[in-house]
């Protein structure tokens, strides 16, 4: 990267919106391979199939936010570290998160594989798509540990002032996701083995290219002999429990809509609610573009101690999410008949009518998305993991399962799913109150306190 683009001195909106692009770019890649999965096994495969993606996608979440917690949380420190000019500390948590990971994912994955079979039997779903689940899951699942490894090199790469690199492997790795479902589903006939084929190599081509970063001369980050102590790795972990709870809760949240759209209109409002939910991923990957652009330059000048450069990167941050947000909503509103004919075509008129019917309810949840997910983010760049933990659960499960139990209870219908925007905005509520109170200034002055009185007491020791 060039010096006039250095996080520490460039002109902010050029810098975040020179680090937001690759970003955004490469996640979008992603999604849209989501989506054309979504598109080839609607189409080819059939409503009921893409009802059982969308009713395991939940626990490969889970699976995948306990690798997330880690990259986000450690790649964050070893920013930190960059801006305090301590590239050998950051080489450190950059390895010590890599055994990290591959002890933990491979844990996982032997565990998972072991006892499949009693894992698919905890999930209460119709009978029809239990073999659509098990074909789909059981290819997938050796898979996860590469995943896992490709998302530890994606952000650490980026926060190494490469963000071009990791969004290029992320768009290479889509792109041949869509090569091979069109390979696999259609001619071959591998129907959803096919897309769980084409999904993990591309998991696989994507780690191969961003290995790519080894060969960087420039590169600050290398493997070197661990010495530091676990609780100093914990403590970077923990900066990013937030992705963790937002993982899981959004699964946990995810199977308790799934298993009410099942009792109000069977795997067909499932299939529905589907459609309109991919919308909102890429909506919600848009933002999360930018929130990990905004992380990575914050996380820098918060090791720097820059106050305002911090507030002109969180404002440039909320007001792109919210422009996204309304972009995303005006397209539910107006066109729920072609985003459902996009999955499973325009002749399943009961599909068509229910998003429609749910797109009445959620609409306000593609704005207070983003500008939650822009709110998280700060907490966790300026290492507050508390205020991004309390704000992730308190948006992704306790105000929306309580909202849900609640106007469930009540309506007993899809008008229920009010409950998930009506939650969301109380958080956003919350999480702008608190930015108010936590601003760059002070978070600093307490950063440069504890620094301080730590010096202290080493010189005392």
């Amino acid at each position: 990267m060039s010096k006039t683009l250095d996080p520490l001195t460039s002109a902010p909106l050029p810098l975040f919106f020179r680090y937001a692009w690759p970003s955004i770019l490469g996640l979008l890649a992603i999604s849209t391979a989501s989506i054309i999965d979504g598109m080839f096994v609607g189409h080819w495969v059939g409503a009921d199939a893409l009802a059982a993606i969308n009713l395991i996608s939940p626990f490969i979440s889970i699976i995948y936010s306990i690798g997330l917690m880690i990259c986000i949380g450690t790649s964050l420190s070893a920013g930190k570290r960059l801006g305090e000019k301590d590239p050998q500390g950051a080489s450190q948590i950059f390895t010590q998160s890599f055994i990290l990971l591959v002890f933990i994912s491979s844990m996982v994955v032997l565990t998972i594989t072991l006892n499949l079979n009693n894992f698919l039997s905890l999930m209460t779903v119709p009978n029809g798509l239990f073999p659509f689940i098990y074909d789909y899951f059981h290819i997938l699942l050796p898979f996860i540990l590469i995943q896992i490894l490709s998302l530890f090199l994606y952000f650490f790469v980026k926060v190494d002032k490469q963000p071009s690199l990791a969004a290029a492997a992320l768009i290479i790795g889509a792109l041949t996701n869509i090569i091979l479902d069109a390979i696999f589903i259609v001619p071959l006939g591998l129907g959803i083995k096919g897309a769980a084929w084409a999904t993990g190599l591309s998991q696989c081509i994507q780690l191969i290219f961003l290995l790519r970063y080894f060969f960087i001369p420039e590169r600050q980050l290398f493997f070197v002999v661990p010495t530091k102590k676990i609780h100093e790795l914990a403590k970077s972990c923990f900066n990013g429990v937030s992705e963790l709870i937002n993982g899981i809760t959004d699964s946990i949240m995810v199977i308790i809509i799934n298993w009410m759209l099942i009792k109000q209109a069977g795997a067909i409002g499932v299939a529905a609610f589907s459609a309109l939910n991919y919308v909102l991923m890429i909506a919600m990957v848009i933002t999360f573009g930018l929130s990990d652009a905004m992380q990575v330059l914050i996380t820098q000048n918060f090791g720097a101690k820059q106050s305002e450069r911090i507030y002109q990167l969180r404002h440039l941050g909320f007001i792109t999410a919210f422009v996204i947000g309304v972009i995303s909503m005006l397209s539910i509103l107006f066109f729920p008949e072609t985003i459902v004919g996009l999955f499973i075509g325009t002749q399943h008129s009961q599909a068509i009518k229910l998003a429609q019917e749910m797109s009445a309810f959620i609409w306000p949840l593609f704005i207070t998305s983003g500008i939650n997910a822009i709110a998280i983010g700060y907490f966790t760049a300026i290492h507050k993991p508390k205020h991004s933990s309390i704000l992730a659960i308190l948006r992704t499960f306790i105000l929306p399962s309580g909202l849900l139990i609640i106007t469930f209870w009540i309506f007993q219908d899809l008008s229920a799913l009010i409950a998930l925007p009506l939650a969301d905005g109380i958080a956003m509520l919350l999480g702008l109150s608190l930015m108010i109170k936590m601003t760059p200034e002070r978070v600093i002055l307490s950063q440069i306190t504890q620094e301080s009185g730590l010096k202290e007491t080493r010189h005392l020791v």
